[in-house]
């Protein structure tokens, strides 16, 4: 009864007390220690009466001896309610095994948490290619002297229904067919409520790949060489300088008429200020001086301009085509996903948000494999796949691919040993996998693991010779800078006929 609640907690200390003197209180003892023990409880306390007042404390410790031969011997014994004993009432803790503890693990293949797993029994070593949960796993053991026996039937994690049903890999561990998963299994809230899930040793985010697919910006960087604000001051200071020409020039008598006019002033100065020839020289020492200040500051201008103009040709910017989730479904990108994903994918309010969950069913994909879909992705267009930060990085590190990937959630999901419900080593697991942790093993390992990725990626396209799409900008900036200058010139010829 006890055992099908979530709270259930079978690490407690049980105390069971008899009221009535029996024969062999030992061998009543014993049995009531081995119906307990198939329900996964450890700390077993057995309080049976020898005499008038005096009762004697029974317990165990499962692991001083073979697991199927267990034992029970007197601890101490109570008298008007004061123990009499050198151990606690509830028997020795479990700091380790002492008599080749074997623990039955099921495992689920997935990199690069398990990697090049091989069933059956293993060495209590390990090895960098066993993958992060088999490494911390084999390093328990070694330390805690469990030999791990590891098994997989290909079922995959599963699911804890609210009513506590499971499917997959956590109805094994529901009957205590095994006794540890492992695999890329998360902590959630509904599973610390029916089985044990130690500390969490890495983090795990979630990720949308795309292909690889740059597009040049091209042109549109060129309005951006200067900020907004730069262009106002530089509009500024052409109208203050060119009023001044125009003011310095009006009522000198000697002047040219193109200097007393506020118009063909205007468009002189704006000749001037790019560089460009002019029919009539001013002849006053005021509109010579402003000349000079406009001619000098266009030239710097112009000069300031072209260096940065020439940089982004030479160097042209790419950026993503596909850069957020709703860009993957308006682009219509074909979506693959891992089949057991769409029990929390469809139900993903971050997701469901950006895009109705009736367009995911309708584009939905199913991978064969995790290396089949980072193949299509990698090696295909207008592809996406559903995956996570380490599969990614994994894949990289041992092809010399490249992808584009979106990562929607900030927050990672934490990954941990799921044990069975009561496991009697889960304190000490957590305590060796919070050193490992600490140590900076785990950022070894994925150094280790991923170094790979580096000169994998090193080896890639290194061809610097400029193509035809890199003089594409060239042109289109040829282009439009002809048509602004037809229109200079149209409007030159018509201010010209209006004047004369």
């Amino acid at each position: 009864m006890l055992s099908s609640l979530p709270s259930w907690n079978p690490r407690a200390e049980f105390l069971i007390v008899c009221v009535e003197v029996v024969e062999k209180p030992h061998a009543v003892a014993l049995n009531l220690s081995e119906v307990l023990w198939r329900k996964g409880i450890v700390k077993i306390a057995v309080l049976m009466p020898v005499a008038n007042d005096q009762y004697q404390i029974y317990s165990r410790n499962p692991f001083k001896t073979p697991r199927h031969s267990l034992n029970t011997s007197p601890l101490g014994h109570c008298r008007l309610g004061t123990y009499h004993g050198k151990t606690p009432w509830s028997g020795p803790p479990l700091e380790e095994c002492s008599n080749n503890c074997t623990l039955k693990v099921h495992y689920v293949d997935w990199p690069p948490l398990v990697l090049n797993a091989k069933m059956g029994l293993q060495p209590s070593n390990y090895e960098l290619s066993q993958g992060f949960d088999m490494n911390i796993l084999n390093i328990i053991a070694n330390k805690l002297n469990l030999t791990v026996f590891y098994n997989t039937t290909g079922i995959l994690w599963g699911k804890i229904y609210e009513n506590g049903t499971t499917e997959g890999s956590f109805e094994l561990l529901l009957r205590n067919t095994v006794d540890i998963l492992i695999g890329g299994y998360s902590k959630t809230a509904e599973r610390i409520k029916y089985f044990d899930i130690t500390d969490s040793h890495i983090e795990v985010f979630q990720e949308w790949c795309v292909s690889n697919t740059p597009v040049m910006v091209g042109i549109r960087n060129i309005s951006n060489i200067f900020r907004i604000e730069v262009w106002i001051a530089v509009v500024a200071v052409y109208f203050l300088v060119a009023t001044c020409i125009y003011l310095s020039g009006r009522h000198n008598q000697h002047e040219f008429g193109t200097y007393r006019n506020i118009g063909n002033t205007l468009l002189t100065s704006f000749r001037v200020f790019l560089g460009m020839t002019v029919h009539a020289l001013p002849r006053g020492t005021g509109t010579r001086y402003f000349i000079s200040l406009l001619t000098i500051f266009g030239f710097y201008l112009t000069l300031y301009y072209s260096g940065y103009l020439t940089s982004i040709i030479s160097a042209p910017k790419y950026v993503q085509k596909y850069n957020t989730l709703k860009d993957i479904y308006d682009y219509d990108l074909k979506t693959y996903f891992m089949p057991d994903d769409a029990k929390w994918i469809l139900h993903d309010n971050s997701i469901t948000s950006i895009v109705p969950s009736e367009l995911i069913r309708k584009r939905w994909r199913n991978c064969r494999n995790m290396s089949w879909c980072f193949e299509i992705v990698a090696t295909s267009e207008a592809t996406s796949f559903y995956t996570d930060n380490l599969h990614k990085d994994y894949f990289l590190a041992s092809h010399s691919r490249s992808m584009h990937c979106i990562r929607y959630n900030k927050i990672g999901t934490p990954v941990g040993i799921v044990l069975r419900k009561g496991f009697p080593f889960y304190t000490q697991f957590n305590l060796i996998i919070n050193r490992i942790f600490e140590a900076g093993i785990i950022l070894k390992w994925r150094r280790d693991i991923f170094k790979p990725k580096i000169s994998a990626l090193s080896k890639g396209d290194t061809d610097s010779s400029i193509k035809f799409k890199n003089l594409k900008p060239i042109f289109k900036f040829l282009l439009v800078s002809s048509c602004i200058s037809l229109v200079v010139f149209l409007i030159e010829v018509v201010v010209h006929k209006l004047n004369f």
